[in-house]
């Protein structure tokens, strides 16, 4: 009798299937689609709070804000494919910056200006290749270095932190490059969607995007599949190098002059966006898109403070905890489906 009771009681208390499914639907519905209720909730509230949020020219100076980010964003989310970080990509950018501003103060022309400060984030890049490729080196420790090596050498160069200004004015090829127009939509947006399409069929259409994914999901096993390791990590650092390295240039002809540890601000940001784009893959991998869609996020976070005139010194601490409760939602929501 008494063992008939306890076997009742625990069949009212065990969860029916039917509840557990439908629980499980709405985990992986959170998991799949939460990030993207949560952007369309924040855009909702801005729209509500400020009138000029919803207007074509604040969309467009959202995207002209993000161009850089996102541009950055995109190197490190190939070099993140690969199961590695790059710390040093704010300092590519600055390599872009202040050599591609020194070589038009130099006299030659908008070409080799951006030739030339391509060619410094490509040496970087290279370099944190090598360590983390070659040599083996744990990616963090490597790029950390890197990162620690370059803004010293950023100080020496600038003399102790002194902005780099052209001396004359810049040649209109270069100022379009950061402030120029094509019909209604500014310069750098047409150059982050060019990197964004090649980015695409790099990481996803590509063979050698192929072997990216193979090495960050299991190396050994992708060594033991013929897949050569160290250059694949080799490439993807050289990439985020020569991306980061765009931005700066870019960078550079919007302000006109090229600001030592100006990239530094990028860092945290190309990696929260890097994150928030994996919350919106079912499997949680780094996407083109999903990185996009995290730049954009961040932007909208920056524009709305702003158009809300949000004091600058709360705002890093609301963009803190919005990233926080997004990614944590994120995770959760994965963890009950699972």
């Amino acid at each position: 009798m008494r063992s008939t009771t306890t076997a009742t009681a625990k069949e009212k208390t065990a969860p029916r299937p039917e509840r557990t499914a439908w629980r499980l639907r709405g985990w992986s519905f959170l998991t799949e689609f939460g990030t993207l209720l949560a952007f369309l909730a924040l855009c909702l509230a801005l729209a509500l709070l400020s009138p000029a949020f919803l207007t074509l020219n604040n969309f467009l100076t959202i995207l002209r804000q993000v161009s850089i980010l996102a541009i950055i964003s995109l190197g490190m989310t190939l070099v993140m494919t690969t199961g590695g970080i790059d710390l040093s990509v704010g300092e590519a950018a600055d390599a872009g910056a202040l050599l591609s501003i020194s070589l038009l103060s130099a006299g030659l022309g908008t070409l080799p200006a951006v030739l030339g400060g391509l060619a410094g984030g490509l040496l970087l890049g290279a370099f944190n290749g090598f360590l983390v490729g070659f040599l083996g080196v744990m990616p963090f420790l490597a790029t950390l270095g890197t990162h620690t090596m370059a803004m010293s050498m950023e100080m020496v160069y600038t003399q102790g932190g002194l902005p780099i200004y052209p001396l004359g004015l810049l040649p209109e090829s270069f100022n379009f490059l950061g402030r120029g127009w094509v019909g209604p939509v500014p310069f750098p947006v047409l150059i982050l969607g060019g990197v964004l399409v090649l980015y695409y069929l790099i990481l996803h259409r590509s063979a050698f995007g192929r072997r990216v994914y193979a090495v960050g999901g299991n190396a050994e096993a992708a060594r033991f599949s013929g897949i050569d390791v160290r250059l694949v990590r080799f490439k993807s650092y050289l990439l985020a190098g020569l991306t980061a390295a765009l931005a700066g240039v870019i960078l550079a002809s919007r302000i006109s002059s090229g600001q030592p540890l100006a990239g530094e601000s990028f860092l945290l940001d190309s990696i929260a966006a890097s994150f928030m784009g994996m919350t919106l893959s079912r499997e949680g991998k780094p996407s083109v898109l999903g990185t996009l869609f995290g730049a954009c996020f961040l932007g909208v976070v920056l524009n709305g403070m702003t158009l809300l005139n949000v004091v600058f010194y709360l705002q890093t601490l609301i963009k803190g905890g919005l990233l926080l409760g997004v990614l944590a939602l994120a995770s959760y929501a994965r963890t009950r489906r699972n």
